[in-house]
């Protein structure tokens, strides 16, 4: 049970990770910066579904907290989820930022 918790944790750093990467490659793209196209392509499927990424991002921080809160970490897992939380918020609030403006436009 220990090594599953562990990789969900892995997961869910990658995951945050991408996200991150995907969200300032969007921002970069997005201010016009020149020469950087293909670093573009390797996240531009994820700009097609913006919405179905806000609400699988929302969807782990919701669970994360509860967890959190509920008491059903441990204490070595508090520091990890707390860390993973904090990752977890800018993308949705970035993945929230690039649903609105896709429904707009």
């Amino acid at each position: 049970m220990k090594q599953a918790k562990q990789a969900g944790y892995a997961l869910g750093y990658a995951a945050a990770l991408w996200s991150l990467f995907s969200l300032a490659v969007w921002v970069i793209t997005a201010a016009d910066i020149g020469g950087l196209m293909g670093v573009y392509s390797a996240a531009a499927w994820m700009y097609r579904t913006a919405f179905l990424w806000l609400v699988l991002f929302a969807a782990l921080v919701c669970c994360i907290i509860v967890r959190l809160f509920r008491g059903k970490c441990s204490n070595a897992e508090k520091p990890a989820a707390l860390v993973l939380t904090l990752l977890y918020l800018p993308s949705v609030f970035g993945w929230a930022m690039i649903t609105g403006l896709s429904a707009v436009f």
